[in-house]
């Protein structure tokens, strides 16, 4: 699932205090931060690609 797939700025709209935390690597941090949300994952590579993107970048 990327981002895209959300509507971020809805979703913004229902929380008191905007923060996500991927604990799948599944959403990029730039798109996350750019709508407004403070972002937070663990374990993600230095190049803040989802997971995903990175290993079919690898094959």
């Amino acid at each position: 699932m990327r981002s895209a797939l959300l509507d971020l700025a809805r979703i913004k709209d229902l929380m008191i205090s905007p923060v996500l935390v991927d604990l799948r690597n599944v959403y990029r941090p730039s798109d996350v931060e750019a709508a407004g949300f403070a972002y937070s994952s663990v374990g993600r590579p230095n190049d803040g690609e989802p997971a995903e993107a990175i290993s079919s970048a690898a094959e």
